[in-house]
């Protein structure tokens, strides 16, 4: 089959591909923004804590602006978070003090 010259000229100013592959790219771009922006926000949390050794719930906190609880060990320790139970009131919210129980 030949070529089709005019039809290449005419079209070829546009990505030509399937819609699948056009959804991949925009997740991915997507997942690449998001991840950056994560990164941003847990660099300027632990600027401002002075330690990395927090997370961040998916449950919205009541201090203004915040969108969700940053968690720290509820008695001050370094223990490492991920290494303390969750919901039994030994996080605590740097924000708005709540702790993981209460809600």
């Amino acid at each position: 089959m030949p070529m089709n010259y005019e039809l290449i000229y005419k079209l070829r100013r546009h990505t030509i591909d399937s819609q699948g592959n056009y959804r991949a790219k925009a997740c991915n771009a997507a997942t690449r923004e998001a991840d950056a922006k994560y990164a941003e926000m847990r660099k300027a949390v632990a600027r401002e804590l002075g330690h990395e050794n927090f997370l961040f719930s998916n449950y919205a906190c009541v201090a203004d602006g915040i969108m969700c609880h940053v968690h720290v060990p509820a008695d001050g320790s370094d223990t490492p978070i991920e290494s303390l139970p969750k919901e039994v009131g030994k996080l605590r919210c740097v924000f708005c003090g709540i702790d993981d129980f209460d809600f």
